[in-house]
């Protein structure tokens, strides 16, 4: 045994899913696996990733990604516009509704004029 046990599950792992890095204050906004909506943070609940903005171009549900655990190979992501009407744009790309993007560490992702940088 080298005392590494990946049965253990604590809310540490979630560090190792993935991270929105939200700038200039440098947020850090942990996502869980399965799907994830990032959104303005509001005081409805309906954001599963709450970014702390007041700008009011951040839909409440502006976009989603989605976490999944491929075996052998570790955490893929997706990302989606949250069929909001504010476009959510990657590497300054916009996504169109219904399209989905593979997530890669690095990406920028703009929501109005928020940036958000994605990280493993």
């Amino acid at each position: 045994g080298d005392g590494h046990d990946d049965t253990v599950l604590s809310s540490e792992a979630d560090d190792h899913i993935g991270v929105l890095v939200v700038h200039p204050e440098k947020t850090r906004l942990r996502l869980k696996q399965g799907v994830n909506i990032v959104g303005r943070k509001s005081s409805s609940g309906m954001t599963d990733v709450p970014i702390p903005t007041d700008n009011l171009k951040v839909s409440r549900r502006h976009s989603k990604v989605e976490v999944r655990h491929v075996p052998g190979k570790g955490y893929c992501y997706y990302i989606s516009n949250a069929e909001n009407k504010n476009a959510t744009y990657v590497n300054g790309t916009k996504l169109e509704n219904g399209e989905c993007l593979v997530l890669q560490p690095g990406d920028e992702i703009m929501m109005a004029d928020l940036r958000i940088t994605f990280e493993k």
